[in-house]
């Protein structure tokens, strides 16, 4: 399952990111994704399953609610 998520969020960086900035944007995601990695993996090491799912859920969800604030609209 992820994957192809991690597939379909590079396609999608590589039609929004100017060429000038290609770069950059993909080495955000690859720091990102070991963020998340390395923070998830915390929190399951001081509480149980299913409260990390819960926090790292909700973290997800405060990121995409930030991304969809800052975004421009079009």
């Amino acid at each position: 399952v992820l994957a192809p998520l991690a597939t379909y969020y590079s396609l999608i960086l590589d039609t929004l990111a100017p060429p000038e900035r290609r770069a950059e944007v993909f080495a955000l995601l690859r720091t990102a994704n070991a963020i998340g990695v390395i923070f998830a993996s915390a929190v399951l090491t001081v509480v149980s399953l299913s409260v990390a799912l819960i926090v790292v859920t909700g973290l997800v969800g405060i990121a995409a609610c930030a991304v969809a604030i800052v975004s421009p609209r079009r």
